[in-house]
């Protein structure tokens, strides 16, 4: 057996996020608690979002989607994954909190009203990757790794800051 030019394959073991009994959400009848949840390492989120009819409405400039929070539903800016929608319609994906900021990356696709997209995001290691519709849709490698916490998977969340999406998620791993 040759593997030609490749030296080394590297193989990343990932564990999905999403409880298995609840893969159909409206994120905007939020907030809801899915559970106790731990991140690991490497780890993989998907889910297809449909964006309401209406489109996504902005109090601020951001809409709340899927969050890690801590267990009494306190500091969301302290717990990671969070994934946002921002006033721009873009998706952005905080990975962890460091001292310079936060390590995040925004999607290049504008999320709009009435259509259905499927999304991936994985992370692996320190790389954030977000695909959209099966395509690459933006990565980027961050110094370090991401600190692992636990707490509980939040759909429509963000502690009272910001409003939930007008958009509902189905098929969630």
């Amino acid at each position: 057996f040759d593997l030609g030019d490749l030296d080394v394959v590297h193989h990343h073991h990932h564990q999905d996020l999403w409880p298995a009994d609840s893969t159909t959400v409206d994120v905007g009848d939020g907030p809801h608690d899915l559970g106790e949840i731990s991140t690991p390492d490497n780890w993989e989120l998907s889910f297809t979002v449909k964006i309401d009819d209406g489109g996504l409405a902005f109090d601020d400039k951001w809409n709340s989607i899927i969050h890690v929070a801590d267990a009494h539903g306190e500091s969301p800016d302290d717990y990671y994954p969070a994934l946002f929608f921002y006033k721009t319609k873009t998706m952005y994906v905080y990975q962890s909190k460091v001292s310079s900021g936060r390590d995040y990356l925004e999607s290049t696709t504008v999320f709009e009203a009435g259509e259905t997209y499927d999304v991936l995001v994985k992370n692996i290691g320190s790389k954030i990757s977000i695909y959209v519709d099966g395509q690459l849709d933006n990565s980027q490698q961050f110094e370090g790794p991401h600190a692992s916490t636990a707490g509980e998977l939040k759909v429509g969340w963000s502690g009272g800051k910001y409003p939930p999406a007008a958009a509902t998620i189905s098929n969630a791993r």
